[in-house]
């Protein structure tokens, strides 16, 4: 063999193997930039993707409520209270802003800014089933179980069917020291869903 074609054949392999550093090089660099966009959190590509329609047209308030309640799902609740204070100075009655701001007040223990707002929620909106149903537990938490029965059977005359309202008539009663009638609601809780365990579990202890 010539040394003109050994110093070919040496050159081809160098050339070859060069190739096959930078494919691998190539492929690692890939693998890295796919590791890294999966790590990407859904919440915070949702957070994003509704920040741009938002800033892109303010006035979508379906817009800004989603994003506010994205931000209230993490618990970042300056953000949501802030977008959500923003709607109702476009829209005073936005009943999505309305009732998530007082939910945020319940969710922290607020209980004295949480009455207060989902009272101002149902005298807008006295059929808001979510609303009557907070207001119920807010006064089972503040030991006032008249109060929670007053509501929530407002509640059950729009939707008897729902037998989470009747587990927080129950409750109250149970509060009241009022045997007989809290076992009657977890009866019509079980008509509704037969042998639902937490019902069945109540009525065990209350005989």
């Amino acid at each position: 063999m010539s040394v003109t074609k050994a110093k070919k054949g040496s050159l081809n392999s160098t050339i070859i193997i060069i190739l096959l550093i930078a494919i691998v090089v190539m492929g690692l660099l890939t693998g890295k930039r796919f590791l890294e966009a999966s790590r990407v959190d859904p919440v915070d590509n949702e957070i994003e993707n509704l920040t741009e329609i938002v800033n892109e047209n303010p006035e979508n308030l379906e817009a800004r409520i989603a994003l506010a309640y994205t931000y209230q799902k993490q618990k970042e609740w300056d953000q949501a209270r802030e977008i959500y204070e923003d709607v109702l100075r476009v829209d005073s009655a936005n009943q999505a802003a309305m009732y998530n701001l007082a939910v945020i007040a319940l969710d922290n223990k607020q209980y004295d800014d949480a009455e207060k707002k989902f009272k101002e929620l149902l005298t807008k909106y006295p059929d808001h089933l979510l609303g009557l149903q907070a207001m119920g537990e807010i006064y089972l938490e503040q030991k006032k179980p008249d109060l929670a029965i007053q509501y929530v059977d407002k509640a059950i005359k729009f939707r008897p069917d729902i037998i989470d309202f009747h587990f927080v008539k129950a409750a109250a009663y149970e509060a009241k020291g009022d045997k007989a009638k809290a076992k009657a609601e977890y009866q019509v809780i079980l008509k509704y869903v037969p042998e639902n365990p937490r019902a069945t579990e109540a009525l065990s202890k209350l005989k």
